[in-house]
């Protein structure tokens, strides 16, 4: 026979998983991880994407957009605390233009 406890928790967990799912109707949402070798551009990716999505840049090959469906992009609070959040906020594109390349870590690999 099935714990008290484990009968609540099972009930939060299916709780979670219809409010998640009825707030996602009605405001869909989209999470992205982006993964790489140090110094592959996982920053000015990242940087680049969201600027372009929340200032409305040109996104030719993104067919959501060249197609007119995209309709709002916003950044959110991170819902789960242990994964850290991108702290788009805190880099400048005119830094990252101004400084790529300058740092002497960075390392790219010659394919010539």
């Amino acid at each position: 026979m099935p714990s008290l406890t484990s009968l609540k928790d099972e009930a939060v967990i299916a709780f979670d998983a219809l409010r998640d799912r009825t707030k996602s109707t009605f405001n869909p949402t989209l999470r992205l991880g982006v993964t790489g070798l140090s110094g592959a551009g996982k920053t000015v990716f990242i940087t680049s994407l969201i600027q372009n999505l929340l200032y409305s840049g040109r996104l030719p090959i993104f067919e959501v957009a060249r197609e007119g469906r995209l309709l709002n992009a916003r950044l959110a609070e991170q819902p789960d605390s242990k994964i850290a959040r991108f702290e788009f906020e805190n880099i400048s594109i005119v830094w990252l233009m101004k400084n790529f390349g300058r740092n002497p870590r960075v390392h790219f690999p010659n394919f010539a």
